[in-house]
């Protein structure tokens, strides 16, 4: 199967419109509004599907953000919070917007939530099925281990419980991606999540796991798609991951130094504060030990992401500061449960 593995596929550069967002929440916020304003400042022209899951009109977004706005029930994210969650239903709504996108001249539907930022324009993508994110890994087989493993293996399918099954099935799927996971930011070719969508049987539909991230991952994986993970959209706490592209990450720190980066344009524009003399001594420790024992960057790039805008920046010299920093910066970054970059 093409999703294996092996040389990287060819890119397709991306025009104004070829990539459409599609959003789902329940709520407009300054954290919402922030997100969609982020696409809307970078890629003002790409079509944008604002669903409203079970909550309020959004007409009135449409009139501030130049986006297309829709209303249905609420189904959440995952069933865990909400017992109308399905797969089936959830990659139908999917493929609702997918061919609105269509409609729009769009090639890629992009999921995108409250707590992911665009940072630059999106200029390509690898042309595959789906594009996942580039350093996530699959936490939601959440028994995995190899003593597990193994015995599942031993065990004769006939007598495994239902629940084994479907452990089984996961681990499968877990070793498929060697333990990625899609997540937001994922972009699904629409050409091939609607041809898909429509020879999946209905019965392998209705067992597809109930969660969004991994549903996605299981429905391409079943369907026997190509995906790769793209190292534009990252979970900006980790090390960078440039995925297949090169096998493994060829410079984990540049994440950390996008952090950097922002966080330096903070203080300067009067926003942030400097770090304290504790803080400081532990960042230079952490760095200390990963030259001399390869520890990684956690502290710092945890404490990077926590050090919120104290107050609105000076737009005249955020922006243009904040504007330096995209080079060494991925187009998504995922997650922003706080405003650590709505500074403007």
């Amino acid at each position: 199967m093409r999703w294996l593995g092996g040389p990287p596929g060819s890119t397709v550069t991306l025009g104004p419109v070829d990539v459409a967002f599609f959003h789902q929440t329940n709520v407009l916020n300054s954290r919402t509004n922030a997100s969609i304003r982020s696409v809307r400042d970078h890629m003002p022209r790409a079509p944008y599907y604002l669903l409203s899951d079970g909550g309020p009109d959004f007409s009135g977004a449409a009139r501030d953000f130049n986006v297309s706005t829709f209303r249905a029930d609420g189904m959440h994210l995952t069933r865990s919070l909400n017992q109308n969650f399905t797969c089936q239903a959830h990659l139908q709504r999917f493929a609702e917007a997918a061919r609105w996108a269509s409609r729009q001249g769009a090639t890629f539907l992009i999921i995108w939530e409250d707590d992911t930022r665009l940072l630059k324009p999106l200029r390509t993508a690898q042309d595959v099925d789906l594009n996942t994110m580039g350093n996530v890994g699959n936490l939601h087989v959440a028994v995995w281990n190899p003593e597990l493993r193994q015995k599942l293996e031993t065990t004769p399918r006939n007598q495994l419980a239902p629940g084994d099954e479907r452990r089984v099935k996961q681990h499968d799927r877990f070793l498929a991606r060697g333990g990625w996971s899609a997540g937001p930011g994922s972009m699904w070719k629409i050409s091939s999540l609607l041809d898909a969508l429509q020879t999946t049987p209905e019965r392998d539909l209705k067992d597809m796991y109930t969660e969004q991230d991994m549903c996605w991952e299981e429905f391409a994986i079943t369907n026997s798609l190509e995906i790769r993970r793209n190292p534009e959209v990252q979970q900006i706490v980790y090390p960078f991951n440039d995925g297949e592209l090169t096998g493994q990450s060829s410079d984990p720190g540049r994440n950390l130094r996008c952090l950097e980066c922002l966080d330096a344009c903070k203080v300067s524009c009067g926003c942030g504060e400097v770090l304290s003399w504790s803080q400081s001594l532990q960042y230079f420790w952490e760095g200390f030990l990963n030259l001399l024992i390869g520890r990684g960057f956690a502290y710092r790039s945890n404490l990077l992401w926590e050090r919120q805008c104290q107050q609105p920046c000076k737009s005249h010299c955020w922006t243009p500061c904040s504007a330096q920093c995209k080079p060494l910066c991925p187009a998504v970054v995922h997650p922003h449960k706080k405003p650590i970059l709505d500074c403007a």
